[in-house]
């Protein structure tokens, strides 16, 4: 080989490895600055803050970018999105559906309800990370007027209604509606009648539908409630509790268990009738994962992570609501009564507690509020045009 040829290829040689270093420092800055951006649109101020810190700690530790978005824009690329869930399209081509093999793996253990909810053929679409359940909170004294058992149905107001226990409850608040639509001793519809009852189709038109909403119009004037409280909103129920003796309380276990000069109180979730079992009125907040490629696969990963026994505590302990991943520590007795119903339950009812407008969910509660505001005009409310 002669030094000119030797020059010649020792030249190549560079430039190939020029070529190569450069597309190994595009890739490097490429990983650095693929990432995903985070939406939450619950509205708690303690949970955004630990959410944010968590995703902050993931980062730090794995290297991948999570940057926070306002959950009324739409950012480009690969979402995280964190917030209630209520009825969606399961075949969103969007979504990226995480792996039941993987969230096994973690040690992820749930209702089987809830994974009747949130799971199909191809994934979870969406992943529980927190709940809520809605029932009835009683002193010692109070509770140990019903049954022994861990829940609380329609039936169980004749008890009240003969120890003359009043039930106060936040009846101005749309979760609190949605609750107890089915408040009835029917059994409740099935999944095709209940998403076309809660989404505006035809089957609020059948005649079984309108018996729903006919007992709905009657609990306005139950004496089972406390009068006044489906004009309540929550403040109001709390300066009560705070100012005066109350009754039993109904609503969210998350906020029961905040409400302050009540004494001790103990929790029992509402169910409804289901064939030889029960449903039960939740709500659940859910992480789910929209884009593709690595960044999606890494997104999963991280909402995977939020799923750990000792992450699920910070969340649980920081905003008051359950751990989705049951294998995770309970808040409290309370709680693991709620657990306890959730594993027993058939079927769950989903429940928006914090609908945005104009979405389904907020024509839904917006509808159970004017039947409960003109309770005798009800079938006239519902011939109504109620939408978006």
């Amino acid at each position: 080989m002669t030094s000119a040829e030797f020059r010649r290829r020792a030249r190549g040689w560079i430039s190939g490895l020029a070529i190569v270093g450069a597309a190994l420092v595009v890739a490097v800055l490429s990983s650095c600055t693929s990432g995903a951006a985070l939406t939450l649109s619950a509205s708690s101020v303690p949970l955004k803050e630990e959410i944010a810190k968590l995703a902050a700690d993931y980062q730090k530790s794995k290297g991948f970018r999570i940057s926070l978005a306002d959950v009324h824009s739409a950012p480009r690329g690969t979402v995280i999105s964190i917030g209630w869930s209520f009825f969606t399209v399961k075949n969103d081509a969007k979504v990226a559906p995480l792996s039941n093999e993987k969230l096994l793996a973690s040690g992820f253990r749930t209702a089987l309800a809830f994974e009747q909810w949130a799971r199909t053929e191809a994934g979870w679409r969406e992943v529980p990370l927190l709940w809520d359940a809605w029932g009835i909170a009683f002193s010692p004294n109070e509770i140990a007027l019903l049954p022994i058992g861990a829940t609380f149905t329609e039936k169980d107001r004749a008890l009240l209604l003969k120890a003359r226990q009043g039930l106060l409850t936040p009846g101005g608040e749309s979760g609190v509606r949605q609750s107890l639509f089915w408040f009835a001793n029917t059994e409740l519809p099935g999944d095709a009648a209940l998403r076309g009852m809660l989404l505006g189709g035809v089957e609020r038109s059948t005649p079984s539908s309108l018996l729903y909403f006919k007992s709905l119009a009657a609990l306005s004037k139950d004496p089972v409630f406390s009068p006044g409280s489906f004009t309540m909103m929550k403040p109001d129920v709390e300066n009560l509790a705070r100012t005066a003796g109350v009754g039993p309380l109904f609503g969210s276990y998350q906020w029961l268990r905040s409400v302050q000069g009540a004494g001790r109180r103990d929790n029992r979730p509402l169910v409804y009738p289901q064939g030889l079992g029960y449903a039960m009125p939740v709500s659940i907040l859910c992480g789910r994962v929209t884009g593709t490629g690595s960044s999606a696969d890494r997104a999963r990963d991280f909402l995977i992570w939020l799923l750990s026994g000792e992450n699920q505590k910070i969340l649980s302990t920081t905003s008051g609501y359950m751990a989705a991943n049951f294998n995770a520590a309970d808040l409290d007795l309370n709680s693991k009564g709620a657990r306890d119903a959730a594993i027993g339950a058939a079927r769950i009812v989903p429940i928006q507690p914090e609908p945005t407008e104009g979405s389904a969910a907020e024509s839904w509660g917006s509808l159970l509020g004017r039947i409960l505001a003109r309770p005798a005009d009800w079938e006239r409310v519902l011939a109504e045009r109620v939408g978006p």
